[in-house]
């Protein structure tokens, strides 16, 4: 795919003929081929005239000798040369997508991610060493294996889906997938690979490994749950509260009067215990300590 691109973009950085001068080179390369050979012949016939007779054959040879030394500037300007520069820039332009095609290759090879190439039938084309090691390949005896032969239907099934619908649009798409082989997760992205027509012709996969990450996103949404179930456990008491300065019974938000201990056990997560404080105690006999300590334990019951 690199090296298409970069055999574009070199053809388009030479100045290309236009359509005139295209078809007015074969013409011109005539016009002169024959112009030549009729001078050539003429001065043939001229030397031959004022030179002494020779046999037929002799004066054949010497014609035809004469013929190829006068037309060879004119083949090697309008042949020969033409067609070594053709070839010196065809063998630039292959040197070009050589150096491009063995860039992309140490790129890809060198890559940490895993890289192959899928057709139409979901068939492999190619894969770097980083898939090959993970499919456990040694050589190139995948080319031409079906996706199927060796994952899952169920992934088999998702990437026939991701794969037509790349050919369809012709469209990058990328997404997430969990491997059934090692339970990791992978950012997959699915690029076309066109040919010289436009069309595509296979999808290149970039598969990044994201478990790491993944792993990290599941800690956070767990920690976040925890928090926010915290959060719907804790009960605060704001604002002011209307308190009777004799009897201490408070008013809640309905109006109603009930006791200090039900209202903070209703707007919190607080509970009592009842005791008495030393300077309750001193003034208290031992029936009203008595009675207290029934009326504690109702109220707790």
């Amino acid at each position: 795919m690199l090296a298409e691109e970069d055999k574009r973009h070199f053809s388009e950085e030479k100045e290309l003929p236009n359509d005139s001068e295209t078809l007015s080179r074969p013409v011109r390369f005539l016009l002169i081929t024959a112009a030549s050979i009729f001078l050539a012949e003429a001065l043939i016939m001229f030397v031959m005239s004022v030179l002494p007779s020779f046999s037929v054959r002799t004066g054949a040879f010497i014609d035809a000798f004469l013929l190829i030394v006068l037309v060879s500037p004119v083949l090697y300007f309008f042949i020969v040369k033409p067609m070594r520069l053709h070839m010196a820039e065809r063998m630039a332009i292959d040197n070009e997508i050589r150096m491009s095609e063995e860039k992309y290759r140490s790129v890809v090879e060198s890559t940490d991610d895993s890289v192959y190439l899928l057709d139409r039938d979901c068939r492999y084309l190619y894969m770097n060493r980083k898939h090959m090691g993970r499919m456990g390949f040694s050589g190139d005896e995948y080319v031409g294996r079906a996706y199927g032969d060796f994952h899952s239907d169920r992934a088999t099934a998702e990437t026939v889906k991701e794969i037509e619908k790349v050919f369809e649009t012709d469209e990058p798409a990328q997404h997430e997938h969990k491997s059934g082989r090692d339970e990791k997760y992978f950012l997959r992205t699915l690029s076309p690979v066109k040919g010289p027509d436009g069309k595509t012709v296979a999808v290149n996969v970039v598969s990044k490994d994201i478990t790491g990450l993944k792993q990290i996103e599941e800690e956070r949404e767990e920690l976040i749950g925890e928090l926010q179930e915290a959060l719907t456990k804790i009960k605060t008491l704001k604002g002011l509260i209307p308190i009777c300065a004799w009897c201490k019974k408070v008013r809640d938000d309905k109006g109603y009067w009930s006791e200090i201990e039900a209202y903070v056990r209703d707007h919190s997560n607080a509970d009592f215990t009842h005791g008495i404080c030393p300077e309750c105690l001193k003034g208290l006999t031992e029936k009203e300590l008595q009675d207290e300590a029934e009326k504690g334990s109702e109220k707790n019951s």
